[in-house]
């Protein structure tokens, strides 16, 4: 194992959920009415998951990387190996213990920490006079850090941040409109800040009440004019060094996280791991567990076929061989003829190309059960 790619998703439950498992907790669906476990999985660098954890719903992400750097240690004796995880995982605590264990990391660090960071430099680097589609490479007390952005990341963060700029003014202004007989200062307030949270701008806004009972409000405009400067961009870090691993390279690392979003995806639509009916903590375990059985045969399904020029995704090709039927007829009760449905010409290259034409010229033993 040279590069161990780690995240976390969380699968809610139709009902209560399993006593003990089934929390209330950060939804990664947008769920959080519904009590939900989380999903804990490592993969290789090719997206085939080696490890699978069943977590509680209301753990804190900062706590489950350490139980992992455990159970891979026990299970695969892995003693060194570049780990490759997203921010939510990247408290002090985690990033130390790794260096304990002389084990290698990417990860990326909260925007909190790139302002941080920004501001300790002189002003001949700061990020107006960067050019978005170049890496740019520091070192600060001794940390390597990357820093990488893009044009398209740049124009979709202003965009969502003037969008929730715009929805936030709309309602603090139908909020400062209404009339009351006798206005209630405190519930005034926390009316507007609730608005806000929903919103996602409460950062965005300074608001109170007046003596009057009137709502006051108005933008923090230092801080969106710090956030408009850093558009784009966003912070990794890593203990590999620039003679082992170039700042292209590291980037390159960081972005084999979408393996394992799109096997999050896979498991929710096609594989069908969400909704979860069950409520005993071992069927529901059960039920995770072969639905990663079914990602990981399709995982290696999928390499197997890319080193055989096969570039179409795995699960419309599983649906096309689907329409492929093998069946016997009888005749009082014998046996007497095996029925293949015909193969169009087309699904015959697919079946060449693949290296399954065999399988159905002369189905295997098991066909015939």
């Amino acid at each position: 194992m040279s590069l161990v790619l780690y995240d976390l998703s969380s699968v809610y439950f139709e009902g209560r959920g399993p006593q003990g498992l089934g929390a209330y907790g950060y939804s990664r669906d947008h769920r959080e009415d519904r009590p939900q476990i989380l999903l804990a999985v490592a993969t290789d660098s090719h997206g085939v998951p080696i490890h699978l954890e069943v977590l509680r719903g209301n753990r804190a992400d900062t706590t489950t990387l350490r139980a992992l750097l455990g159970s891979l240690k026990r299970r695969f004796g892995i003693e060194q190996a570049i780990f490759v995880f997203d921010n939510g995982m990247s408290s002090t605590l985690n990033l130390e213990a790794m260096r304990e264990e002389h084990l290698h990391f990417v990860t990326r660090l909260s925007a909190a920490t790139l302002r941080e960071l920004i501001a300790q430099l002189p002003h001949d680097m700061q990020p107006q006079l960067w050019d978005r589609t170049n890496l740019i490479e520091l070192t600060l007390e001794d940390k390597r850090y990357v820093i990488a952005g893009g044009e398209h990341r740049q124009q979709r963060d202003s965009a969502r941040r003037r969008a929730r700029l715009e929805k936030a003014q709309i309602e603090l202004q139908r909020l400062a409109a209404v009339r009351r007989k006798k206005p209630n200062p405190q519930k005034l307030a926390s009316q507007a800040g609730r608005a806000l949270q929903r919103l996602k701008a409460h950062k965005y806004f300074q608001y109170w009440v007046d003596e009057q009972g009137q709502l006051q409000y108005q933008k923090n405009d230092e801080l969106i004019q710090t956030e408009q400067s850093l558009d784009g961009l966003y912070l990794l870090h890593t203990t590999l060094e620039p003679a082992q691993y170039a700042k292209e390279q590291v980037l390159g690392n960081y972005k084999k996280l979408l393996v394992v979003e799109e096997a999050f995806c896979q498991l929710k639509s096609y594989l069908e791991v969400r909704p979860v009916f069950h409520w005993r903590p071992d069927r529901v375990r059960n039920h995770v567990r072969l639905c990663f059985i079914a990602y990981w045969l399709c995982a290696r399904l999928a390499n197997e076929w890319q080193a055989k020029g096969e570039k179409g995704e795995v699960q419309p090709l599983l649906r096309r061989l689907q329409a492929i039927r093998v069946g016997t007829l009888k005749i009082a009760a014998q046996d007497s003829k095996r029925l293949l449905t015909q193969i169009p010409p087309e699904l015959n290259v697919l079946l060449a190309r693949l290296g399954l034409l065999p399988l159905f010229t002369q189905p295997p033993a098991w066909a015939e059960v």
